[in-house]
C-alpha cells in the first residue's frame, strides 16, 4: 500500500508513519526567510495530523511531536513556532526572521500571513480561542522584562482605570487573559471614547524622558471598526501634561476576535510620568461595547504576574509582581 501524502504548497510530502523516522520539508525559494518558516508550519502540520491518527489528539509540546514518539522526528529552523489545540482543531504560528508571521491551521488550505501572529491566524481560519501567543523581537529571553501597567487584566477589580464618554466595568463572558477583561459601554459619541488610568499621582507611570516606550492591549469588538488606537499623556515633574498627546496610527480590529493593537511612543525629554490611554472611535454608537484585556507598557509582549507568555519556558523564565497583585508592575525574569 502507498504511503499517505499531504500535499503543500503544490509538493507533495510523504506522511512517515515509521518510529524515528526523519522529516524533511524542502524549501520553496532557497535561503528565503518566509519560506523557512511555512517549512517550519508544514513540518508541524503533518506531524499533528500523524500524531492525531495516533492518540485521537493534537498535542502542542513541540518537543515531544518531533521526539518520535509520534512517528515523526523533526528539527525546526526557529525557536518562534507555537501551537495551540483544542478538541479536533489545531492552529500554529511562525515568525520569519523577515519579521513577517505566518499561521496554519486543519480549517485552512494554505498559510495564512499578517503583519501580526494573529494577523496570521485569522487568515489562516485558526479559530478565535487559538491563537497561539509568540513574543516579539524585543523581549530578551535572557534578562528581565517589565510591564509597567497596573491592574492590567481587570481579574479582579477595574481599579486604576477609568472611562472617557464610556463606562468601564469589569467582565468575566470575554476574557483573553485569566478569567475577566474590562467591558466599556459607550456613553457618548460627540468624539472618541477610551480608557485610560485614573488621575492619580499614584497611578501615573514612572518614566525616562526622552525613553521609546512600547504599549499593547488587545481588544474585543462586536463591530468591526477601522479607527482603534493607543495614546500616551506625558507629565513632567511638575505634575503638569505635556502637549501635543501622543497618538498611535489608528488601527482597524474585527468583529468577533480579540484584535492586539500596538506602538512604540517616543517621550519627550521633559516626561517623566505617563498615563496609558486606548482608543474607541467616536464612530460606535451609543450603547456600543466593547472588551479590553492585556494592556502592557513598557514591553512588546504581554505578561503580569499570574500570566508567562507563551512563547517561554516556564522551567527557565517565571512571572511575579513587584508588589500588591494586580496593582504593581510586573517582573519576566529567568529563575
Amino acid at each position: 500500500m502507498a504511503n499517505p501524502f499531504i500535499v503543500i504548497g503544490g509538493v507533495a510530502v510523504g506522511v512517515i508513519t515509521a518510529a524515528f523516522a526523519l522529516l524533511q520539508v524542502p524549501g520553496w525559494v532557497a535561503g528565503a526567510h518566509d519560506a523557512s518558516a511555512k517549512n517550519d508550519l508544514a513540518i508541524v502540520g503533518i506531524a499533528l495530523e500523524n500524531a492525531y491518527t495516533v492518540t485521537d489528539t493534537y498535542p502542542t509540546d513541540l518537543g515531544a511531536l518531533g521526539s518520535g514518539q509520534y512517528g515523526v522526528n523533526f528539527v525546526l529552523g526557529t525557536d518562534d513556532v507555537m501551537v495551540a489545540a483544542s478538541g479536533a482543531r489545531w492552529c500554529a504560528t511562525a515568525r520569519s526572521e523577515s519579521g513577517a508571521y505566518f499561521a496554519a491551521s486543519n480549517r485552512a488550505g494554505d498559510f495564512g500571513e499578517g503583519a501580526t501572529a494573529d494577523d496570521a491566524a485569522a487568515d489562516a481560519n485558526c479559530a478565535a480561542h487559538l491563537l497561539p501567543t509568540l513574543c516579539p523581537p524585543a523581549i530578551d529571553r535572557t534578562a528581565g522584562q517589565v510591564n509597567r501597567a497596573l491592574n492590567p487584566s481587570a481579574e479582579v477589580s477595574v481599579n486604576r482605570w477609568m472611562g472617557a464618554r464610556s463606562t468601564v466595568t469589569r467582565d468575566t463572558s470575554r476574557a483573553r487573559y485569566g478569567e475577566a477583561s474590562f467591558k466599556v459601554t459607550v456613553t457618548q459619541t460627540d468624539a472618541q471614547n477610551y480608557v485610560i488610568a485614573t488621575n492619580s499621582v499614584a497611578s501615573r507611570l514612572p518614566v525616562t524622558g526622552g525613553e521609546q516606550l512600547p504599549m499593547v492591549a488587545s481588544v474585543y469588538l462586536e463591530e468591526a471598526n477601522p479607527y482603534m488606537g493607543l495614546q500616551m499623556y506625558e507629565y513632567d515633574s511638575n505634575g503638569d501634561l505635556l502637549l501635543p498627546v501622543l497618538l498611535s496610527p489608528l488601527a482597524p480590529a474585527d468583529a468577533g476576535r480579540w484584535t492586539t493593537l500596538s506602538h512604540t511612543f517616543t517621550l519627550k525629554p521633559e516626561a517623566a510620568t505617563v498615563r496609558p490611554v486606548i482608543i474607541g472611535h467616536q464612530t460606535m454608537g451609543l450603547g456600543a461595547q466593547w472588551w479590553l484585556d492585556g494592556i502592557a507598557v513598557g514591553t512588546d509582549t504581554y505578561f503580569d504576574g499570574d500570566t508567562l507568555p507563551g512563547c517561554f519556558d516556564p522551567a527557565v523564565m517565571r512571572v511575579r509582581w513587584a508588589g500588591a497583585p494586580h496593582d504593581s508592575a510586573t517582573i519576566l525574569e529567568r529563575r
